[in-house]
């Protein structure tokens, strides 16, 4: 899913975490609740955001590291487009976000916010599974979006990314 997509999709379900206000339809909230401050959520990227690198290229590292042999498979997965390439280096293994570069001010960005009391999301075209592994071991994001295979297929045909995502 491209960025503006994913940050769209958050946006439309904003109601659903309550990142614009009271989550409950209007007819179920009291009179006050209706006067309520739309609250900011902060939607960070992982790739060169709070990552300072390419969770990619740094896929791709520990690849050759512990896979060597496994690179002359690039080619053939480059072929299938990247969100392929991304899940076929997540199948091998997420890399632990201890291991990855994350950079401090953007880590400060965010701790200041939650202290707001914003939600947070975290939002990639990396894998789903590097961007749920980064966000849970940061404890810092009340929601993570990445790229799934299947959505990136579906939208290939044109079918409408929201129903998918409310399976």
């Amino acid at each position: 899913m491209r960025h503006r997509e994913t940050a769209q999709h958050i946006l439309d379900r904003s109601g659903e975490f309550g990142c614009c206000g009271p989550s409950l339809p209007p007819d179920r909230l009291g009179g006050d609740a209706l006067a309520l401050e739309p609250v900011t959520a902060l939607v960070v990227d992982l790739d060169g955001t709070l990552c300072r690198t390419d969770t990619l290229h740094e896929a791709a590292l520990r690849l050759a590291g512990s896979e060597p042999g496994r690179l002359l498979a690039l080619p053939g997965w480059l072929r299938l487009g990247p969100a392929e390439v991304k899940a076929r280096l997540a199948d091998r293994g997420v890399i632990p976000a201890d291991e990855l570069p994350l950079d401090p001010a953007i880590i400060a960005l965010i701790e200041a916010a939650r202290a707001e009391g914003r939600p947070t999301a975290l939002v990639s075209a990396a894998d789903h599974r590097q961007v749920t592994a980064v966000a849970e071991a940061t404890g810092l994001f009340d929601e993570a979006y990445g790229r799934l295979r299947r959505l990136l297929r579906a939208s290939r045909v044109r079918t409408d990314l929201r129903a998918l995502l409310r399976d």
